[in-house]
């Protein structure tokens, strides 16, 4: 269902290839204070994907959403990481993206997120976009970061906007820094 939502808003088909493992574990046990892990890397030319999830029953959905959206984006941008590039980690889209789009995959978190905002504009409490584009890495859980990073994501990438989330993911699969001069360039807002 979630890659179903990122193609929707991405209006770009996910590369599901043989070759690129994506792998889900759920730990048997876990510390309580667990949190999900995400993993990725390059190996003789194959990209491979883990979610660990931990093993305990008051796990964060959202984390878990997060984390598997993170996944799937940076799928993308392994599509277009050059061949001599194709090592280590590989490239990762900004948490600011990942996470905003998967807040935006649910109606309710979507809904939330808007109250969320409103409230801080009442109260002249305001984060700026330039700032929200420079959260290269967010913490688990819930935060108003995270609000305002799926209002940045559905102003810059509108959904089915192919041609942004294409240009930023052939970005990402280069290492292009995404900060705001080249949000400018290639972004229709």
């Amino acid at each position: 269902e979630l890659a179903e939502k990122v193609e929707a808003i991405t209006g770009v088909p996910l590369p599901m290839e043989r070759d690129q493992i994506l792998g889900v574990m759920v730990q048997s046990s876990s510390a309580p204070d667990a949190e999900v892990l995400k993993m990725q890397g390059w190996d003789d030319g194959r990209f491979y994907q883990r979610l660990v999830v931990p093993g305990r029953l008051r796990m964060d959905g959202e984390d878990l959403m997060e984390g598997a959206c993170w996944l799937l984006l940076n799928r993308y941008a392994a599509e277009h990481t050059p061949p001599a590039q194709r090592t280590g980690m590989g490239a990762t889209v900004p948490d600011w993206v990942s996470a905003g789009l998967a807040q935006n995959t649910q109606v309710a978190l979507k809904s939330r997120n808007r109250d969320w905002i409103a409230r801080e504009l009442a109260d002249g409490r305001v984060l700026p976009l330039a700032q929200v584009v420079k959260q290269e890495l967010l913490p688990p859980g819930r935060w108003r970061e995270k609000a305002y990073a799926a209002a940045a994501v559905e102003f810059l990438f509108p959904d089915g906007e192919a041609d942004a989330w294409a240009a930023l993911f052939q970005a990402t699969g280069r290492k292009e820094a995404i900060d705001p001069a080249w949000l400018r360039r290639h972004c229709p807002a």
